[in-house]
């Protein structure tokens, strides 16, 4: 072999020695940038999953709680990967769920119970029309009957008026600050001076309160509210419209009294109950009752009273029998049976079917504070002044 074969063999050798060098070189670039990129992607995967969820579950749940659903998803896709969007679609959901329902139980709440409380017939329930007098000696007025749940109802905010089209004529703060306590009554004046306008013979009357809706209102025809008469309900705020001969302003409406017989409708043993002695002018004023008549007598439930137009201010309890012979002391107070006598007054006893058993009616002439009303002799005499002897002859 030549020279120069051998160093052509050597030269080729040469080369493929250099490519190959050359080849493992480029090898490791290639190699690195594979490792490089596969590192960087779950770096980068990694790290923006975590952003994009850190993010869309912060942009969601804001998001949420503001807009809800919709707003919480779609905030938390386009902050974040997949991850991020199911993280900020649910807080979203919840979030904004929770601060819907809880927005609308507020403001259906708060809705609610404010229409409630503009509703009048919620605050001013069991407010009515009671009485009517149309024909006043000085002046017509109207009396209101409360009975509803507040102790003391204030109606300065109500309305008068005979005018349907102009229910807001009269309002009744023009009298002042006017209230009614609970199972109370209360007269209104109704003239041209204080509510600027007057009633009728055949009239209307309209009551609202804090508005226009009509709380309760009467009619009544030329008769219905007579001369020293009234229109009332029977009973009081909840009964039927009645005519009565007489005005009880203030006070519970009572139908008018029947004729009573005094003597043809009692029996022959309660014809011999009788007042026997009246004190009027002590601490506490009492009424004897003296029976003498055959057989005992069952006085359970009669009646006693200082004013005929309200027969039944006092019962007599259950279980009072008198034997012949017998007193009976009463003690009339406010206590014990709502009223009190005067020097100028009259005592009424009834009995369960309403009959007048026995009455008298003094003046101050007749009474002195050390003596007492007696008759003489017990049971049947006339009364006269005398010492008071309670319980025993006079």
């Amino acid at each position: 072999m030549s020279k120069y074969a051998i160093l052509l063999m050597i030269l080729v050798f040469a080369c493929t020695k250099e490519n190959e060098s050359n080849l493992k070189l480029e090898a490791v670039p290639t190699a690195g940038t594979t490792a490089g990129t596969t590192a960087g992607t779950t770096a980068g995967t990694t790290a923006g999953t975590t952003a994009g969820t850190t993010a869309g579950t912060t942009a969601g749940t804001t998001a949420g709680s503001t807009a809800g659903t919709t707003a919480g998803s779609t905030a938390g896709t386009t902050a974040g990967s997949t991850a991020g969007s199911t993280a900020g679609s649910t807080a979203g959901s919840t979030a904004g769920s929770t601060a819907g329902s809880t927005a609308g139980t507020t403001a259906g709440t708060t809705a609610g119970t404010t229409a409630g409380n503009m509703n009048p017939t919620d605050s001013y329930q069991g407010l009515k029309l009671n009485e009517v007098v149309a024909k006043g000696i000085d002046t017509d007025w109207v009396e209101l009957h409360y009975a509803g749940n507040q102790p003391t109802l204030d109606i300065s905010n109500c309305w008068l008026s005979d005018d349907e089209t102009l229910l807001q004529k009269a309002q009744l703060s023009l009298l002042g600050t006017i209230q009614i306590a609970r199972n109370g009554f209360k007269v209104i004046d109704i003239n041209d001076t204080g509510l600027g306008f007057k009633l009728g013979a055949q009239d209307t009357l309209f009551l609202t309160c804090e508005g226009e809706t009509i709380l309760d209102q009467v009619s009544w025809l030329d008769g219905e509210s007579p001369d020293n008469g009234a229109y009332a309900r029977l009973p009081d705020g909840i009964g039927n419209w009645i005519t009565l001969a007489n005005q009880t302003p203030s006070a519970p409406n009572q139908a008018d009294p029947q004729p009573m017989c005094m003597v043809d409708c009692l029996t022959n043993n309660q014809k011999k109950l009788k007042l026997n002695e009246i004190s009027s002018m002590t601490m506490p004023d009492w009424v004897e009752l003296y029976y003498n008549g055959d057989q005992a007598l069952d006085i359970s439930g009669y009646t006693y009273t200082d004013d005929p137009l309200f027969p039944r201010k006092a019962t007599i309890p259950m279980g009072t029998t008198l034997a012949r012979n017998t007193y009976l002391y009463l003690e009339i107070s406010d206590i014990t049976c709502g009223f009190k006598l005067g020097n100028d007054e009259a005592f009424y006893l009834y009995d369960t079917q309403g009959n007048l058993v026995d009455f008298y009616d003094w003046d101050a002439t007749q009474t002195t504070a050390d003596t007492t009303l007696s008759r003489k002799p017990n049971g049947m005499g006339d009364f006269q002044d005398a010492p008071p002897t309670p319980r025993r002859s006079n």
